[in-house]
């Protein structure tokens, strides 16, 4: 695994009473999608793909508590767009780019 719910828990500020089992299903799912973009190998000592693994499993948590991302208004309106979409993948664009996939670079 990519980051681990003691990170993300850091990384975040969460309370302790956010449990390993929920951070756990996080952490395993966020590793799962940057290893995915990435050629084969064992990437977890590589500082730069952890700080893409944690970006990622920041923003499905944050998914997972707000609709949208962000609190919805007085009006009941969300300011942000939904942000699981390939937009997650291009903000980690980046920070993995000499690490992926030839697959993945095209498209």
């Amino acid at each position: 695994m990519l980051v681990t719910p003691d990170e993300m828990r850091a990384a975040l500020d969460l309370p302790v009473t956010v449990t390993d089992d929920d951070l756990g299903a996080v952490c395993e799912a966020a590793s799962s999608l940057v290893e995915s973009l990435l050629v084969p190998g064992d990437y977890t000592a590589n500082a730069a793909i952890r700080e893409a693994a944690l970006a990622v499993a920041g923003q499905i948590w944050q998914q997972r508590q707000a609709p949208g991302g962000a609190m919805t208004g007085y009006d009941l309106q969300v300011s942000n767009p939904y942000l699981l979409g390939p937009g997650l993948v291009r903000r980690i664009d980046g920070i993995i780019a000499p690490w992926k996939a030839p697959g993945v670079l095209v498209g």
